[in-house]
């Protein structure tokens, strides 16, 4: 190949670059001839746009069908993309949301929802308090008691006594045709902290400790204290006969309390409450004097204790308790009334036969539990009548206690001046005697009163007129 065939070769291989139009219509500039067509863009600005419009739509439609397979995810996804409805409330019945909350000690406070109450409605007097659609919590704070609380939801269920740890098994009539809860928060023993609840155990006792008293058994004199041959002793020398109260605040056993002279039915127990932990008295309107403002009133368990000794201080026995052959009568209710200074207890104690006779006298209690709990006494009759007891305690404890039985219906036509027929029996030293002729025709098993039982009955009754 010469020199001129090569260079016709070459200028065959001469590529002229000439711009390409644009898509306006218009020429490039500089920076476009720079790029070459394999580097441009498949697609324009707008049209990016909308292939990414389109490809989004298409994967929210296969998360969807996805989700929509499965109940959970499906309600997930209605949840956070579909606002719920709202719901209309419709107002509470007006007596459904009504409470009195009661709380004792007195000096305690209520709190709803951590909000003191200032004032608490008395129960079927002031309009009850009305709580909010909702939960709620009350506490009852009475130093130095530990705080009590409960919670309660509103509306309560329909089929049961309310939702929440609040107690609600007792309501009351409104004089609006409603009813409303009743709320108690009750104190006891079991809700002092341990050195408080002892220091106040003590000072109950201390107060019990002061209405001790004593007698003196007369040789010949019947006492309770069991011999191996009889259920009672006869005394061959005087004897010094101590008579106290013993508060009983032991749960366990199966002792029961009187009221009356009569056992409730429920042993300790009054108004749902343990009264061997102090409960609530209910009846505090025959309490005379009235108790102080801000008192705790309540009911506490006593039980009658003897001491017999010979008049050198010779133990003969100790802790007997009152009832024949030391078997024990069974416990009675005493009222108490409670007050807290800071930093100690005040106790007083209502033994007023006159003012408390739904709870008798401590004295008489174990005369009452003999008659009642002995059915051949209980049911005897008087000239086809049956008998009225009464009960005399003597001045002092010790004593005694005087009883007396005679016909509760007395025949028509009986003339003023003929004595109504009595029995008269004397309870001393946990045995109950006979006093007189129609006594013993009446309960022959009954042991005798001797001429000094006679005296004592006779200084009783002497009393009582």
């Amino acid at each position: 190949m010469n020199d001129q065939e090569r260079v016709q070769r070459t200028d065959d291989l001469v590529v002229e670059i000439m711009d390409i139009p644009r898509v306006d219509g218009h020429r490039g500039n500089e920076e476009d001839a720079a790029v070459t067509p394999a580097q441009r863009p498949r697609f324009s600005p707008r049209q990016r746009r909308w292939q990414l419009v389109v490809t989004s739509g298409v994967v929210i439609v296969a998360i969807v069908l996805i989700l929509a397979s499965s109940v959970s995810a499906r309600n997930l996804v209605l949840r956070v993309f579909v606002p719920p409805t709202p719901v209309v409330t419709p107002p509470l019945p007006s007596d459904i949301n009504l409470f009195y909350i009661v709380g004792t000690p007195n000096w305690g406070n209520a709190f709803i929802d951590g909000r003191v109450v200032l004032h608490l409605p008395a129960v079927g007097v002031d309009q009850p308090l009305q709580l909010s659609r909702g939960q709620h919590e009350l506490q009852w704070i009475a130093p130095p008691f530990l705080s009590q609380q409960c919670t309660i939801s509103i509306p309560l269920p329909a089929a049961s006594d309310g939702t929440g740890t609040c107690s609600l098994h007792e309501a009351v009539s409104l004089p609006t045709g409603t009813s409303a809860w009743v709320i108690r928060f009750n104190e006891s023993l079991l809700t002092l902290p341990d050195p408080t609840r002892v220091s106040l155990i003590e000072a109950a006792q201390a107060v019990l400790d002061t209405q001790q008293s004593t007698d003196v058994v007369q040789p010949g004199e019947y006492y309770g204290y069991p011999t191996r041959n009889a259920a009672y002793s006869v005394a061959q020398q005087p004897l010094r006969a101590r008579l106290r109260f013993q508060l009983q605040t032991s749960q366990t056993g199966d002792k029961e309390c009187m009221l009356d002279g009569r056992n409730p039915g429920e042993s300790c127990i009054l108004v749902g409450q343990d009264c061997r932990i102090f409960c609530a008295n209910p009846t505090l309107s025959i309490l005379s004097p009235a108790p102080p403002a801000g008192a705790w009133n309540v009911l506490a368990v006593i039980a009658p204790v003897w001491d017999y000794t010979t008049l050198d201080n010779h133990v003969i026995a100790q802790n007997q308790l009152d009832g024949t052959g030391g078997v024990g009568y069974d416990a009675s209710f005493l009222p108490l009334s409670i007050t807290w200074t800071g930093t100690s207890w005040h106790v007083k104690a209502y033994y007023d036969n006159q003012s408390l006779s739904l709870y008798g006298d401590p004295s008489c209690d174990p005369a009452q539990d003999t008659v009642q709990s002995t059915p051949a006494l209980r049911t005897t009759e008087v000239d086809t009548s049956a008998l009225q007891w009464t009960y005399l305690p003597g001045s002092v404890h010790a004593m005694g206690c005087l009883v007396t039985a005679s016909p509760i219906v007395i025949p028509v036509g009986t003339p003023a001046s003929v004595p109504i027929p009595t029995a008269y029996c004397l309870y001393r030293f946990g045995l109950l005697v006979a006093i007189n002729n129609l006594a013993h025709r009446l309960w022959p098993w009954l042991p005798v009163a001797d001429t000094y039982e006679q005296h004592v009955a006779m200084r009783l009754l002497g009393k009582s007129t």
